[in-house]
């Protein structure tokens, strides 16, 4: 969307890669028309970390468009917003921990294409108009994560999410499948559906 960001992170084509650290933060949009909690640009080519950091409303909790950007999300909560809680296209991008529920006519967390390798682990997934978690992007590993009362399906791999492994996770209570997958060589273990 085009709507104001709370905080983004733009960069500038072949600038020196910086980092950007948001700890302890609150942030709260008062409707879908506050536009994104956090945004990174596609041309952003440093580190994003965020840490114990609360995103309520507004059109979407995170995006990240870059798919060059180092992103470490750990224990961030969303809660509400209209659009896609996280929504990531970063390669090797870490969710550890933290919470997304309520996101309105979207799934909890994307993981995009060109987010391949990345990781969720520990994270509460639950009460989002779609899917809880949806993949496309290969090599990507959800763990130990409870993906509950999704109204499409808890987990979600695309047929992009070849090799991607879900283990240790919880995904009851979904109105379609716990897990639900198209990609090639996915391994699903010690889950509870």
């Amino acid at each position: 969307n085009n709507l104001p960001a709370a905080v983004s992170v733009v960069g500038t084509e072949g600038a020196p890669a910086g980092t950007v650290v948001i700890q302890h933060a609150t942030i709260s949009q008062p409707s879908a028309s506050a536009g994104t909690g956090v945004s990174v640009g596609a041309a952003f080519s440093g580190s994003l970390s965020l840490s114990s950091v609360s995103v309520t409303g507004g059109s979407a909790g995170v995006r990240v468009q870059s798919a060059d950007a180092r992103v470490r999300l750990t224990n961030v909560t969303v809660r509400s917003p209209a659009g896609i809680g996280l929504n990531m296209a970063a390669a090797g991008t870490a969710i550890v921990g933290g919470a997304v529920s309520g996101c309105g006519g979207a799934a909890g967390i994307k993981l995009g294409p060109a987010a391949a390798g990345s990781t969720v682990t520990g994270t509460v997934v639950r009460d989002n108009d779609m899917d809880g978690i949806d993949v496309y992007a290969a090599n990507t590993t959800v763990e130990g994560c409870s993906v509950l009362g999704n109204r499409e399906d808890g987990i979600y791999l695309d047929t992009g999410a070849a090799d991607s492994v879900v283990t240790g996770t919880v995904a009851g209570n979904n109105t379609r499948y716990g897990i639900y997958t198209h990609a090639l060589r996915t391994l699903i273990e010690n889950c509870s559906l």
